[in-house]
């Protein structure tokens, strides 16, 4: 093989190395309120068939019915079945899903990152309040925030990327229709958001006029846990959120979809590039050894 086509193979095996390597040394970790990070883990449960319109749940909290369409929910976007077939944001696969074992949520979680950089890719927005829904972080220990996609007023366009820096513990929130949201701090008692941490749930001002117009008595929010997590087994997350109160609206879990992953470490990747430099040099010093004298 000529030596340059040598040196550019090490590049790229580099670069998958530092990539790999360090995403995986420093995956974000989800957490239950009470218990072990990452313990709550489930094997994928096969959603039911759903026609459009309201129907049953199935085992899984989030294979429920959907305003949307014929299989039209979260789980099918998962295995890329369903109205999802063909879908090129899908992971194609059925992933480790967070919950309990009999398919119930986990009412309360967040996620730990030690202050690293995250990585949000939206994959998907499959709602009519895609110009007007907004996603955020909150770190659970105090009143900071921050957002990952904030309305403006126009549909984002997907993939949309984004980097944000959050806390080392924190959780996110979701605002629903709501252009005019200004809170001064978690858990933004005067414009209520739904959380991962259920027990924070308000009733979104969107559902609170939509209830009254429509005559629906509301009880608490903090008995339905609003985010899902599957587990992409390399280090990242898919994140999902049923963007109304399901006490006035369906429960597909497909509103807003991100690819969640954190940002590769930089000393994982310059010990990388120290060694790719080594091996170049090494290799261009071996072929001028090699090479004939002009006498010859």
């Amino acid at each position: 093989m000529a030596p340059r086509n040598i040196v550019r193979r090490l590049l790229g095996r580099a670069a998958v190395f530092a990539l790999g390597f360090s995403g995986a040394l420093r995956a974000t970790e989800i957490c239950p309120v009470t218990g072990a990070c990452n313990s709550d883990w489930q094997t994928f449960l096969n959603p039911i068939y759903h026609a459009a319109g309201p129907g049953t749940i199935g085992t899984a909290y989030f294979d429920g019915w959907s305003w949307d369409g014929v299989n039209e929910n979260i789980a099918y976007f998962i295995e890329g079945g369903g109205a999802f077939t063909g879908n090129p944001y899908s992971p194609n696969a059925h992933l480790p899903f967070w919950g309990n074992p009999d398919g119930s949520a986990v009412p309360s979680f967040y996620f730990k990152s030690d202050g690293q950089l995250q990585i949000a890719t939206l994959v998907l927005e499959n709602t009519q309040w895609a110009s007007v829904d907004s996603l955020g972080w909150y770190d659970p220990n105090s009143s900071a925030w921050g957002w990952i996609f904030q309305a403006n007023g126009s549909v984002p366009a997907i993939p949309t990327t984004v980097a944000f820096t959050p806390t080392s513990q924190f959780g996110l929130f979701f605002i629903p229709n709501n252009l005019s949201f200004s809170p001064t701090g978690a858990p933004f008692s005067t414009d209520p958001a739904y959380f991962t941490n259920a027990a924070l749930n308000g009733i979104a001002l969107a559902d609170q006029q939509y209830a009254s117009s429509n005559n629906i008595a509301l009880g608490p929010e903090s008995a339905y846990q609003h985010f899902t997590a599957f587990n992409d087994q390399s280090g990242g997350m898919y994140i999902s959120v049923n963007d109304r109160s399901t006490q006035v609206s369906d429960s597909d879990y497909n509103d807003l979809v991100l690819h969640l992953t954190a940002a590769p470490e930089p000393r994982t990747i310059g010990l990388a590039i120290v060694a790719l430099a080594g091996g170049v040099f090494f290799i261009r010093r071996r072929t001028r050894r090699r090479a004939p004298s002009s006498a010859e």
